[in-house]
């Protein structure tokens, strides 16, 4: 550095250090004396304190903590300006900070978020809760995957690339999002036939009341659009996650023969096991 920037750093170093005896004031009163157990300007000897001085210390409109708590306030200030002066006279860079525990939060948040959306857990637009919709949970998660991956990248770089130094703090946010991903593509879910039962016991009272139909539910993680019979007997689920415009498909219970397909669209099916069958239709105008 030059002399003239070695005193424009020492000017500003002066006028901080100014500033000090305001920090410190509560220092300079027989309360911090006694609660820190060190000498102040204004007491020579603790011994000395008299007793009006030790009742005026515990009328005090300070609390122990809020004493305590300010003495450390200043002495951290101290010391902060102590590094910044150290750092403008030496020229020393500061070290950059590594992704921490507030990253690793939203990270986690966002991952547990994306888990529940892929495997249809929640939101879904016919649970308890209606108003979370899973298209735009799913925005929110990607927006703060981005962000929070953006951050990471910038101080891990900062930390290794120019500080060339090792944190920890770099590999915890990669490794939820490593172990999210792979709970998903390799976890075990839940299928259709897990939750037989639930759908057979819908199926079969709709057969038996004939014109019933039921709208918008939940089985498990399946939103179930509609589930209403057929003309012959069966009775047909739609799943609402494949409804595209004229494109809808599902499952149909059809214990007494294969299914025929609803009105005028073209059909196909596929066996599942006893009277459980995939459908696909596409209805034509």
């Amino acid at each position: 550095m030059s002399t003239r920037e070695i005193s424009e750093v020492e000017g500003r170093a002066i006028s901080a250090t100014m500033r000090i005896p305001a920090y410190m004031s509560a220092m300079s009163n027989p309360s911090y004396a006694m609660e820190m157990k060190c000498p102040s300007p204004y007491v020579d000897n603790m011994n000395s304190l008299t007793n009006t001085e030790i009742m005026a210390y515990e009328s005090s409109s300070l609390s122990r903590p809020q004493r305590v708590g300010r003495y450390s306030d200043s002495m951290a200030r101290m010391a902060s300006l102590d590094r910044w002066v150290h750092q403008q006279l030496t020229g020393e860079r500061r070290r950059s900070k590594p992704p921490g525990p507030i990253l690793l939060t939203f990270v986690t948040a966002a991952a547990a978020v994306w888990v529940c959306v892929k495997r249809n857990w929640w939101p879904s637009p016919f649970g308890a809760h209606t108003w979370a919709d899973p298209l735009l949970a799913h925005l929110v998660v990607l927006v703060v995957f981005a962000v929070t991956g953006l951050v990471w990248a910038i101080r891990t770089l900062y930390v290794l690339g120019r500080d060339r130094r090792w944190s920890w703090w770099t590999l915890p946010a990669p490794l939820v999002v490593a172990a999210a991903f792979a709970f998903v593509v390799w976890g075990p879910s839940t299928t259709f036939l897990d939750k037989r039962s639930e759908f057979e016991a819908i199926a079969v009272d709709i057969r038996e009341n004939p014109g019933m139909s039921r709208e918008e539910f939940e089985i498990g993680p399946f939103d179930i659009s509609r589930a209403r019979g057929g003309p012959s007997g069966e009775v047909y689920f739609v799943d609402n996650s494949t409804i595209f415009f004229s494109f809808t498909s599902g499952w149909v219970y059809s214990p007494d023969h294969e299914p025929a397909g609803l009105g005028n669209a073209d059909f196909s099916w596929a066996h599942l096991d006893g009277p459980w069958y995939r459908y696909e239709s596409v209805y034509r105008d």
